[in-house]
């Protein structure tokens, strides 16, 4: 198939009068693989190529394409590549689908197929086995093996010379910088925010993983197809090892996966683009600085007890959730380690569960002061802890226990106090008003919710600290009153 039919040798009336010439190849390149141009060629391989100023997609690379431009209209950019700059139509002439299996993709190909990983020219001989999926073009013409990982988002910087992006794949030990504009797909994305990453050409695109299906476990066969209740079966992605590997749960744990499906718990499901499960956690209530746990006898008989626990959320609100569960589970054990389901809180300390009234103060070391505010915080809370002793001064936006933590007059503070049973929360809006003329402010005890700001500083992400939860009255802290 020639690539262009064009000059005198059977030059159209349109050719002659308008510069009118009609083109015929394959798309192998285009702006979303890096280049200025949709790149046409007389074969998937790239023979014979030229450029047109027509814009195309991914979508569109692989496909025999047609149409019309004007001949005369060859231009010349600033680095020296020729393109046309007039394009009237591009037709499309191939068929494409997704096959997400190799298996099911090895019915479609043949001897004369041409292969292609994430884009490239097609000179490949053979297909990639362990592609997230496939691209199958003109009932097995050509075959593109999408190879695909996961990274987190660690920092953006949108504030430097050159605008940079920051991703981790490993959690942290290794951290890698892009130049924003060597990315595609970055738009509404923030630090923490977990991608599939496609390397394509000088390109890497980032599609969010956002997409999540929540439902109760019931099976796992052993192709890791999980089965829920209501009979939604959910496929492992092929990049469910990656994902655990940049940190998303149940980061290949195998303590934590059989921990996690067990029969009729509650999970939440991070999908990939093509519904296929990348991660699964416990659904989580969020995080409950606990003050009080009692339990009610349901039946005598059996020994059925309901437990409850009174605490605060940390948006400051006092609540009282029922614990499900039962001492199979081991929350009549003297220690329980973050064994509440659905209920992601610290240690729970219940040395006496008989002891169901006994009114002690919120900041008295007791048996009935089960959550403790301090390190372990589990991380699915959305919590974290805040260093004893940190300080809140007047002259520094930042939290001295780490200067990326920044406190404003947004910054909600709740202390805790009371009885354990009937604990009292005092709210203090902003940092001025935590101050309250002072020079500085103590915290100890405390945790905090954060989100993040668009802004970091090379490869560190800022955060703005927006409720604190402190264990204790207000005006312990330092010279506040």
């Amino acid at each position: 198939m020639t690539a262009i039919v064009n000059g005198d040798k059977n030059a159209t009336l349109g050719f002659k009068n308008f510069g009118l010439a009609e083109y015929k190849g394959y798309v192998v390149a285009n702006e979303a693989t890096g280049k200025n141009y949709t790149v046409v060629a007389a074969d998937r391989k790239g023979t014979t190529s030229f450029n047109l100023a027509h814009k195309t997609g991914l979508d569109m690379i692989g496909h025999k394409v047609s149409g019309w431009y004007d001949a005369t209209s060859a231009k010349t950019d600033k680095y020296s590549v020729k393109y046309s700059a007039t394009v009237y139509n591009m037709k499309d002439l191939s068929t494409a689908e997704t096959v997400l299996t190799a298996k099911d993709m090895l019915t479609k190909i043949s001897k004369t197929t041409v292969y292609s990983d994430n884009y490239s020219y097609f000179t490949k001989t053979a297909y990639t086995p362990l592609a997230s999926k496939y691209i199958v073009i003109d009932k097995g013409e050509a075959v593109i093996s999408l190879v695909q990982g996961v990274a987190k988002v660690y920092a953006i910087d949108n504030y430097a010379t050159t605008k940079t992006m920051t991703l981790t794949a490993d959690k942290g030990a290794t951290k890698v910088i892009y130049k924003q504009s060597d990315l595609t797909g970055i738009d509404g994305l923030a630090v923490n925010d977990y991608v599939v990453t496609t390397v394509i050409g000088d390109i890497t695109n980032l599609a969010k993983l956002e997409k999540t299906v929540t439902g109760t476990y019931s099976y796992r066969d052993a192709q890791g197809t999980i089965t829920l209740t209501d009979g939604t079966k959910l496929t492992q992605s092929p990049l469910f090892t990656a994902a655990g590997t940049a940190g998303m749960s149940p980061e290949n744990n195998s303590a934590t996966i059989s921990s996690l499906l067990s029969l009729a718990k509650s999970l939440v499901f991070v999908l990939d683009e093509d519904g296929r499960y990348v991660s699964y956690q416990e659904v989580s209530n969020g995080y409950l600085f606990g003050t009080y746990a009692y339990y009610v006898i349901d039946n005598a008989a059996t020994a059925q007890v309901s437990y409850y626990v009174t605490g605060v959320t940390i948006d400051g609100q006092v609540v009282t959730k029922k614990i499900n569960g039962d001492s199979t589970t081991g929350y009549n054990s003297n220690v329980i380690q973050s064994g509440i389901a659905n209920l992601n809180t610290n240690s729970q300390l219940i040395n006496n569960p008989t002891v169901k009234g006994a009114d002690l103060m919120v900041t008295e070391t007791s048996t009935a002061d089960i959550f403790r505010v301090e390190a372990n915080v589990p991380t699915s809370t959305g919590v974290a802890q805040i260093p004893n002793g940190t300080t809140i001064t007047k002259t520094s936006a930042v939290l001295s226990s780490a200067n990326n933590y920044f406190i404003d007059k947004d910054t909600t503070f709740y202390f805790v106090t009371g009885s354990v049973a009937a604990p009292e929360v005092q709210t203090v809006s902003g940092k001025e008003a935590l101050l309250a003329g002072g020079d500085n402010y103590v915290l100890n005890d405390a945790v905090m919710s954060t989100s993040v700001l668009n802004y970091t500083y090379g490869n560190v992400a800022n955060y703005h600290v927006d409720k604190v939860l402190v264990k204790g009255p207000y005006g312990t802290g330092g010279d506040a009153p």
